[in-house]
C-alpha cells in the first residue's frame, strides 16, 4: 500500500505542477512534495517491518490533498483572471538595515541567549554535559503543564522576536545583497548563528527550520517582485536547492543533542522517523484511536484555548498536545502524526475535509494575492507562516498555531520594524 501511496502522489504532484502555473512553491504543490518525500522515507522505514499500511489511510491522505490540489488549481484560475495593481518600489521607499541597529540586533539576541540559558540551568539543573543538561530541561518542559517549568512571560517575547529578527534580516540580506557591504552580511550572518544557538537552547529546532523556509519562500516571491513575474526555475538551482535540503536534513540530525534529543539512530534511520513515521503513525492512530476528549478542538485549536485559559475565560486545567506514542514491532515511531489525525480526533472525517478545504483555500488565496501584489511587508508575513504549509506530512499547524495571538504579535512586529528599519520612520538627527 505503501506503494500505492507513493504512486497516487507522484501524480496529484504532476497534475498540481502543470495546472498551478509550473509553480515549485505553489502551496498545494509543495504540499504534495513534502509528502513524497515523506512517503519515500515511509517505504525505507518499512523495509524491515512485518507491516502493511491499510487501504483507509492511504484514501484519507490521498484524497485529502486531491481535493486541496484541485482547490489550489482553480484558485490560480481565478486570479489568472483577475487583474491586481502591484506595489510600486517608489511606494515602497525601503532601504537596507544600518550597521547600528544590527548592531542593536546581535546585543538583545545575545541578552536573549543569556536569559534563555539561565532557565535551562533551573529548569533542566547543572549536568555533567551540555547535551545531558538539554536532555533534563526538555524532558521537563515539554511533557508537562507544571508552569513552573516554563518559560517566563517576557522572555517567550523576547524568542518570538527573535525568530521574527531571522526573518527581517534574511529579507535585508536577500533583497538588497548587492547594495549590502561586506560588513553588513558578516553581521547577518553572525545575527543567522545567533538566532540558531536560541533555537537549540528552546530544547527544539523546529523553530529554526520554520525560519529557513521562510527565507526560502521570501527569496521566490522578492525574485517574482524583481522579475515583474514568476519564471519557471532551472534545473541547476533546483538541484542547488535539492542539495541545500538534504544538508539540513542531516544537520537536523548531526545537532540533535543540543537540542535535548538523546536518540542514538545514524542520521538516515533518525530521518526517515522524523518524516516518514508520521504517517505509519496515522494509520496506527485509525486503528486504535484513543479515547475522545470533551474539550471542543483540543488540538486543532490549541493556541487560542490555551490563551482563554491564561485569561480565565476558559475554566479547565491547562495541558499539553503531546500526543500518545505508537510503536511497531517494539520499535518507537514517535508521536508525531500528519495533520488529518489532528482534525480527526476532534471533529471526525468530515471535520478533516472541511478543514482541509479552508487550510488550502487560505494558503491559496494568499499566496496568489502576495504573487500578484508584491508588496515587501506582505512578502515577509507570507514567508513567515508558509510553514504551516510544508510541514502538513509531519503535524497541523495552520489552525492549531498560525492563528493565534503569536502569530498577531509578529505581524504587529513585522510591521514596525518594516517601518524602522526599512522605510526609516524614525530617524535620529546629530543636534548641530
Amino acid at each position: 500500500m505503501q506503494y500505492l501511496l507513493l504512486l497516487g502522489l507522484v501524480i496529484l504532484f504532476l497534475v498540481s505542477y502543470y495546472f498551478s502555473g509550473r509553480d515549485f512553491f505553489a502551496p498545494m504543490t509543495l504540499q504534495v512534495m513534502t509528502f513524497i518525500f515523506a512517503a519515500m522515507m515511509l517505504i525505507y522505514l518499512m523495509a524491515n517491518m512485518n507491516y502493511r499500511l491499510h487501504g483507509f489511510t492511504v484514501w484519507m491522505i490521498l484524497s485529502c490533498l486531491a481535493v486541496s490540489v484541485f482547490i489550489g488549481i482553480a484558485i490560480h484560475g481565478i486570479f489568472a483572471k483577475i487583474r491586481i495593481q502591484p506595489v510600486s518600489a517608489d511606494t515602497q521607499k525601503a532601504t537596507p538595515i544600518p550597521t547600528v541597529v544590527l548592531m542593536g540586533c546581535i546585543l538583545f539576541i545575545l541578552a536573549t541567549i543569556a536569559w534563555q540559558f539561565s532557565e535551562v540551568r533551573r529548569v533542566g539543573g547543572m549536568r555533567d554535559t551540555f547535551v545531558n543538561m538539554m536532555a533534563a530541561y526538555r524532558s521537563a518542559s515539554s511533557y508537562t503543564a507544571d508552569m513552573d517549568t516554563k518559560q517566563p512571560f517576557l522572555l517567550k517575547q523576547m524568542i518570538g522576536m527573535v525568530n521574527v529578527l531571522f526573518i527581517i534580516c534574511g529579507f535585508n540580506l536577500l533583497k538588497f545583497y548587492k547594495k549590502v557591504p561586506q560588513s553588513q552580511r558578516f553581521q547577518c550572518l553572525i545575527i543567522f548563528s545567533l538566532c540558531i544557538v536560541n533555537g537549540f537552547l528552546g530544547g527544539a529546532r523546529g523553530g529554526i527550520v520554520y525560519d529557513i523556509i521562510a527565507c526560502a519562500v521570501i527569496y521566490h516571491l522578492l525574485r517574482i517582485q524583481r522579475l515583474g513575474r514568476y519564471k519557471t526555475y532551472s534545473i541547476r538551482f533546483l538541484m542547488k536547492l535539492m542539495s541545500i535540503t538534504i544538508l539540513i536534513l542531516f544537520l537536523f540530525s548531526a545537532l540533535r543533542g543540543f537540542a535535548g534529543r538523546t536518540n542514538s539512530k545514524n542520521a538516515m534511520d533518525y530521518i526517515a522517523q522524523y518524516t516518514g513515521a508520521p504517517i505509519l503513525d496515522l494509520d496506527l492512530y485509525f486503528q486504535k484511536p484513543p479515547q475522545g476528549s470533551n474539550i471542543f478542538g483540543k488540538y486543532t485549536f490549541y493556541s487560542i484555548i490555551s490563551a482563554l485559559i491564561r485569561a480565565g475565560v476558559l475554566k479547565i486545567d491547562p495541558y499539553i498536545v503531546h500526543l500518545e506514542f505508537r510503536s511497531v514491532e517494539g520499535v518507537s515511531l514517535g508521536n508525531v502524526y500528519t495533520f488529518i489525525r489532528t482534525y480527526h480526533y476532534d471533529f471526525g472525517i468530515w471535520g478533516v475535509y472541511i478543514f482541509t478545504i479552508a487550510n488550502a483555500i487560505i494558503f491559496s488565496t494568499i499566496y496568489e494575492y502576495v504573487k500578484k501584489k508584491r508588496g515587501d511587508m506582505m512578502i515577509i508575513f507570507f514567508g513567515s507562516i508558509y510553514y504551516a504549509i510544508t510541514i502538513t506530512f509531519f503535524a497541523e499547524r495552520l489552525f492549531s498555531t498560525v492563528i493565534s495571538l503569536g502569530t498577531f504579535r509578529n505581524i504587529v512586529s513585522i510591521y514596525i520594524l518594516y517601518e524602522l528599519m526599512f522605510r526609516k520612520r524614525i530617524r535620529l538627527k546629530r543636534i548641530r
